[in-house]
């Protein structure tokens, strides 16, 4: 078991992995052109392009996993989540934490684990709500020029069998 639940595991195809993939280089172009910064230090640029891309990749595989539509957003509203309000945060660490920032927290909104185990295959770890990922999580940097955060371990994550909505301006997406 990978996470804290049965794993969900998700394959994507060539095609899928491309869309996804280019809708994280559309975000990341968009930014650079209109001058935003990311929102924490990276330590070079590749690193922003990862996170971009991987990122519109995790997000994919959440809504694959639940069934639900991804609107493949290149230029996200701020304050709008990555599916709905649900935000998803992706990682290629195989026992990778849930990460939750102080600005995650305000609004209390779903927040999925997904983990890359191979470029084609990944593991919906589960989710938990921003409240109960602080007070479960532990508090502490790691990384280079890393800020502190909550670090929630899969174990601590609901299944994702039982994120049933998101909620959005587009109305509930229902599972």
């Amino acid at each position: 078991m990978l996470g804290g639940a049965a794993a969900v595991i998700v394959t994507l195809d060539g095609s899928e992995l491309q869309l996804a993939a280019q809708v994280g280089v559309l975000r990341h172009v968009r930014a650079v052109l209109a001058g935003r910064r990311p929102a924490y230090d990276f330590e070079d640029e590749d690193s922003r392009w990862d996170v971009d891309c991987r990122g519109a990749v995790g997000e994919y595989v959440t809504a694959k996993a639940k069934g639900w539509h991804w609107l493949m957003t290149t230029a996200p509203e701020p304050g709008e989540g990555d599916l709905g309000r649900v935000q998803v945060r992706t990682t290629t660490h195989r026992d990778g934490c849930l990460i939750l920032r102080p600005r995650d927290v305000v609004a209390d909104v779903p927040f999925v684990l997904v983990r890359e185990l191979d470029p084609l295959h990944y593991d919906v770890v589960g989710w938990i709500m921003a409240h109960d990922g602080k007070a479960v999580g532990a508090w502490g940097a790691k990384g280079k020029n890393r800020p502190p955060c909550w670090w929630v371990e899969g174990e601590d994550l609901k299944p994702i069998e039982s994120l049933t909505y998101a909620w959005s301006e587009y109305g509930t997406i229902m599972h």
